[in-house]
C-alpha cells in the first residue's frame, strides 16, 4: 500500500516543527546563561583538582586540561597587566 503525499508532508511539517523547538530552546539566552554557569563552575572545580593533583580525573580528551591552562594563563596575564599599571604610575 503506497502513503500518501499529504501524510508525508505531516510528517515532515512535525519534524521541522520540532527541530525548530529544540533549536530554540537551546539557543534561547537563559538556557545559554545555565551552560555558561555550568561550564564556569566545572572549569573552577577542574583548576582546583589541576593544581592540587596535576590531573583532571574523567578527562579523556584533554579539553579540560587545556580550558584550565587556558583559564590559568589568563589569570597570570591579567594580573601581570595590573601589576604593570600599578608599577607604571
Amino acid at each position: 500500500m503506497s502513503r500518501n503525499p499529504s501524510d508525508d508532508a505531516a510528517e515532515a511539517r512535525e519534524e521541522l516543527a520540532s527541530l525548530v523547538d529544540e533549536l530554540m530552546t537551546r539557543l534561547s539566552p537563559s538556557s545559554l546563561a545555565a551552560q555558561a554557569g555550568d561550564t564556569a563552575r566545572q572549569t573552577g572545580e577542574d583548576i582546583k583538582e589541576f593544581v592540587t593533583t596535576r590531573d583532571i580525573s574523567g578527562d579523556t580528551d584533554g579539553s579540560r586540561a587545556r580550558n584550565v591552562k587556558i583559564a590559568l594563563g589568563a589569570g597570570a596575564a591579567a594580573v601581570g597587566l595590573i601589576a604593570l599599571k600599578i608599577i607604571r604610575k
